[in-house]
């Protein structure tokens, strides 16, 4: 086997190498009481308190737990790439004997790369904006003085994370590649050098499902084939259930609970953890709500008395809050840091009895909480973008010949991978992108073409709430002042505005004295609810939620999607929730619709899209889906799709879906017609596929993994 990083600084890494062949037993990486504190007007504020771990060769080890836990603080730590405002202010990071945390540039050059690589959440930030994706590659392999052609071997990289036609992508900048294109590029440039360890901060947030199974699945068998070790950071637990065989749950700073994953996860000894597991959205149940832990975690400026968890937690006692529990053990290979660990497991059975009546409670049967009316009526909904000029330009069809009812008061989920059109879709529906062809109709109101006071009308009919609230809020402006701004669109009289204003927020979950306060003194989550108040001041009968808690951490995302909930049932609200998280959609969707380059392939009811999806695309998204239970993950049987979605520029002919399709024309040439005629969505099975009841878990090229 070609290890790219063979003879690679030879001379810097001979010592770890010695160390390494005299005792192979000793870990990889040993990390010793860390600490890390960032520097503030008010003095050093530690953030990281004592973190101990150890990591061996070909392990996979995650690291989870909430925003602000300390998660990416010890993995930058680890590596000495922590931002100029934090210092590590004590502990050790040996690799193989030799001390990270005091070795200077010159070594640290050494190290990065042949010993460590770093996996980046944001790809986009972490390229060269202005570098070629070839010059990047192979900058890093002329560095460190890789052998072979450099640009030969970074096509064989390229290729190596499932990207197709490297010498294109060569010659490419960054912002040209869709993300999941560019979170491969990083990760082939951190695998450049073959590093001993890599370390991995939340890599998979923003990729599709499908991609994200590439990726694990990709570092998986390089695990296997190449002894490297992974250290990943995630606040995904499915992820970590997928691929991690050890896992540390941090919470304020400390490490909380340690031990085998699936151990973990089926038996957890720490309340936080229990609480985690609880509120993770999961495929494979179905509630009416999201739970969510309750409160708030503390401000490492103002940490509570005792354990940090203590103002949280169920099984709190008055000894919780006169000292911190230390790390112990609590079985081989386990550690635990609460004084009540033996309990936690009944906690969390006694926590989740409350799901399971609420899955009693769901409609099994299909039937849907909202009305049976239709409130949204949209016929061959078309947006083509014609992109750059003269005989160069091209069309990007991004919403083709859609059709799609939407029931009044119902939850009606849209799912798919990036450049689907979903997020087009849900801006043509407010008004912010217009149609080139087709229909919509509110209320037997056609409002495709309206302008003046009907478009006006229609924008208090629809509401957006975006992925990003802080974008789409003024920072100079009060919650009062943009609340205010939206009622001057409303019918609310202005003698009445004080009391509406004091209404809305109280509809979201906020304080009245939250009126006053400007966007940055609030957290993502607030500022989420602050945006949902603003989509509310004109009684919208529709809101579209893009993405509104794909970046908010689970606890939160379950008060987010539950206010969502509990609007369109105490409002009568309709929610277009459009998201590429399907674990959120199986909890409070009614119905989901499955977007696919433009076109929708399946629209059913939950349960039953979940429990016998009929389009192959459906099967391969809710297949890739990790859950956060290492047995059933392993006992799963997986649809790993290859390649991208199509160029939405050059679509394929016939069904859009077959040049992916595992049970297509490429595996069964008798489906010629899956090439040249495109499939409709049928009123019977509400599936636009000519062979909607194939197994495709049974055809032998598909490519399972278990």
């Amino acid at each position: 086997m070609r290890d790219l990083g063979m003879g690679v600084n030879a001379n810097a890494v001979e010592a770890v190498n010695t160390v390494e062949n005299a005792n192979p037993q000793a870990p990889l990486l040993r990390i010793r009481d860390l600490r890390v504190a960032y520097r503030t007007e008010h003095g050093p504020l530690e953030v990281v308190h004592g973190v101990d771990f150890d990591l061996q060769p070909g392990e996979s080890l995650g690291i989870v737990g909430e925003s602000g836990s300390g998660k990416s603080t010890v993995l930058l730590a680890t590596a000495r790439l922590l931002p100029s405002n934090a210092v590590i202010t004590g502990g050790q990071a040996q690799l193989r004997g030799q001390d990270l945390l005091t070795a200077d540039a010159k070594a640290l050059r050494q190290v990065h790369g042949p010993q460590i690589g770093m996996l980046y959440q944001d790809s986009l930030r972490a390229l060269n904006p202005v570098m070629k994706i070839g010059k990047q590659i192979t900058e890093v392999l002329n560095a460190h003085g890789a052998p072979g052609v450099p640009e030969d071997t970074a096509r064989d990289l390229l290729r190596s994370v499932g990207l197709s036609d490297p010498e294109r992508l060569m010659s490419q900048h960054p912002h040209q590649l869709s993300g999941g294109m560019r979170q491969r590029v990083m990760t082939a440039m951190s695998l450049a050098l073959s590093p001993r360890i890599l370390l991995a901060d939340e890599p998979t947030t923003a990729l599709d499902v499908t991609i994200q199974a590439q990726i694990l699945d990709m570092l998986r068998h390089r695990a296997i084939e190449t002894g490297t070790a992974i250290v990943m950071v995630s606040h995904d637990l499915g992820v970590i259930a997928n691929l991690c065989q050890r896992v540390l749950v941090m919470y304020s700073g400390r490490i909380v609970e340690h031990g085998t994953t699936e151990e973990v996860f089926s038996d957890p000894q720490h309340p936080y953890t229990a609480a985690l597991l609880r509120s993770v959205p999961r495929v494979d149940r179905g509630l009416r709500r999201l739970p969510f832990i309750e409160g708030r975690p503390p401000d490492p400026a103002d940490p509570p008395q005792g354990c940090s968890f203590a103002p949280r937690c169920p099984l709190v006692i008055d000894d919780c809050k006169q000292g911190v529990p230390p790390l112990v053990s609590t079985g081989e290979d386990r550690e635990a840091a609460c004084l009540r660990s033996d309990d936690v497991n009944p906690v969390r059975t006694a926590l989740t009895s409350a799901d399971k009546q609420q899955l009693a409670e769901h409609d099994v049967d299909g039937e849907q909480l909202g009305s049976q009316e239709t409130v949204l009526v949209i016929r061959g909904l078309t947006r083509h973008f014609r992109i750059g000029r003269g005989r160069q330009a091209v069309i990007l069809r991004a919403v083709d010949d859609v059709d799609l009812d939407i029931r009044r008061g119902e939850f009606l989920g849209l799912v798919g991978e990036s450049g689907c059109g979903k997020s087009t879709l849900g801006r043509m529906l407010v008004g912010l992108e217009s149609a080139d062809a087709g229909t919509v109709t509110m209320d037997g109101q056609e409002v495709t073409a309206a302008k003046g006071r009907a478009a006006r009308s229609m924008r208090r009919f629809a509401q957006m709430v975006f992925q990003d609230p802080r974008s789409s809020l003024n920072r100079r402006m009060t919650v009062a002042q943009h609340l205010e701004e939206a009622l001057e669109h409303s019918s609310t009289p202005r003698a009445g505005r004080g009391d509406r204003l004091r209404e809305l927020v109280d509809q979201v979950g906020l304080p009245a004295a939250a009126l006053t306060k400007l966007p940055d003194e609030f957290s993502g989550g607030q500022v989420q609810r602050i945006a949902i108040a603003r989509a509310l001041a004109v009684s919208p009968q529709l809101i579209v939620a893009d993405e509104a808690v794909s970046s908010l951490d689970v606890s939160v995302k379950g008060q987010i999607v539950n206010l969502l909930r509990d609007l369109q049932s105490n409002l009568g609200v309709t929610v277009l929730f459009i998201t590429h998280d399907l674990g959120v959609c199986r909890q409070v969707s009614d119905r989901i619709a499955v977007m696919y380059l433009g076109r929708l392939v399946e629209v059913r009811q939950t349960d039953e899209l979940f429990t016998s999806p009929r389009h192959p695309y459906s099967r391969a998204l809710l297949s890739a889906i990790p859950v956060p239970d290492p047995v059933a993950e392993r006992e799963r049987e997986r649809i790993i799709l290859t390649g991208d979605v199509p160029n939405p520029t050059n679509p394929p002919s016939g069904c859009r879906f077959h040049p992916r399709c595992p049970v297509g024309p490429s595996v069964y040439p008798e489906r010629e017609i899956c090439r040249t005629i495109e499939p409709q969505l049928d009123d019977e099975f509400h599936t636009a596929c000519f062979f909607p009841h194939e197994d495709i878990a049974e055809d032998a090229s598909v490519e399972l993994t278990r």
